[in-house]
């Protein structure tokens, strides 16, 4: 896949000094340091790792938005810090125009396509000869039977389900180190980030001496009889008679049944609410529903086209009116989120009616 032929590329560049920003290979000359360094320092490693980590990262962003056309690039790093500190982006939204950028993407295209079929071909032609080399050299003896062959999934539907899981998992990863996912690996990046550099001002090899010291003294000595006698196991409980520890017992019992009954009618409000608020959505909707995933996982990204357009809306639209892209007046509303219980309704229709009831309570 192009993930695999990408992760090859940046090793071979990264190893062999190839140019990474520019002309300048500042990935290899950063690499390099940091391998010098912690073989002189051990216990730098902990920091560096994180540091290395939200290095990676900061590599995938940059490589993602050095793609020619700009709908497969992401926000910057340094965006999103802007969006985190001020509440607002410092980057100045630019028109994107149809057919931006989209003879270098076919040329790009083209060029991955050429490669990967060269590969292929060449990796047929491998299996082929090799084929050929094992049936002029087989040695077996004994009779074939071309069986049919059985799919050893067909009975098991659960190992489907486990693989699917765990495709769901490596997709979740890649979307995050290619940034399809920019919010989440932002916050991976800036979280590794505040992780090595407290971890280089701290006094690791101090903390660390201390800290095992500290918890083998603590938890691993033989006082934690006298826990375990004192606190732990009732069996042991050198304080209580047997009459106290039967009643200790049915109070314990007593409080899990009312914990029980306290979880059962919560449930069954939840319930209650769910029920109500299906019927209320299939009434105002229709009757099929879907729930919109978190996360995009599907094994194939979907792209705009090359000749589809983006610019910023204002508030003011009065400049868009005598344009060819002018749609008129449009009303957005807030989506199928219901709220309430008795009566659920949209979130619309509860801010129309708080807000009515606010006019007349001033007035």
């Amino acid at each position: 896949s192009n993930t695999t032929y990408s992760i090859g590329d940046a090793l071979r560049s990264l190893i062999y000094w190839r140019a990474q920003v520019g002309p300048f290979p500042f990935h290899s000359a950063v690499m390099f340091y940091v391998g010098i360094t912690v073989v002189e320092k051990p216990y730098l490693l902990p920091s560096f790792f994180f540091f290395g980590i939200a290095w990676f990262m900061l590599a995938c962003m940059g490589q993602r938005n050095s793609h020619p056309s700009p709908w497969f690039r992401c926000k910057s790093f340094l965006d999103y810090v802007s969006i985190l500190i001020k509440g607002k982006s410092s980057v100045v939204a630019n028109k994107i125009y149809a057919g931006e950028g989209s003879e270098e993407t076919k040329a790009l295209d083209k060029a991955w396509k050429k490669r990967l079929d060269t590969d292929r071909q060449a990796k047929l032609k491998k299996n082929e000869l090799e084929s050929e080399l094992l049936a002029i050299g087989d040695d077996t003896i004994a009779t074939k039977s071309d069986g049919t062959p059985i799919n050893p999934l067909a009975r098991f539907f659960w190992v489907q389900r486990w693989l699917r899981a765990i495709c769901n998992f490596f997709r979740m990863i890649k979307l995050v180190i290619t940034w399809e996912e920019s919010i989440l690996s932002f916050w991976i990046t800036i979280c590794c980030l505040s992780i090595g550099a407290a971890l280089l001002i701290l006094p690791l090899r101090f903390l660390t001496y201390w800290i095992c010291k500290i918890l083998v003294w603590v938890f691993l000595g033989p006082w934690m009889k006298l826990v375990d006698v004192l606190f732990v196991n009732e069996k042991l409980h050198i304080f209580m008679s047997e009459e106290e520890t039967n009643k200790k017992k049915r109070e314990d019992m007593k409080n899990l049944i009312r914990l029980y009954e306290k979880r059962n009618a919560q449930a069954r409000l939840v319930r209650e609410n769910v029920v109500k608020h299906k019927a209320m959505k299939i009434m105002r909707f229709g009757k099929f529903i879907i729930e919109v995933p978190t996360f995009n996982l599907p094994r194939h990204e979907d792209r705009p086209l090359p000749e589809s357009m983006a610019w910023h809306i204002k508030d003011d639209t009065s400049y868009l009116e005598s344009t060819e892209y002018w749609m008129g007046d449009r009303a957005f509303i807030t989506g199928q989120n219901l709220v309430g219980e008795m009566i659920p309704r949209t979130v619309q229709e509860v801010d129309q009616t708080n807000s009515t009831k606010q006019t007349k309570e001033e007035k």
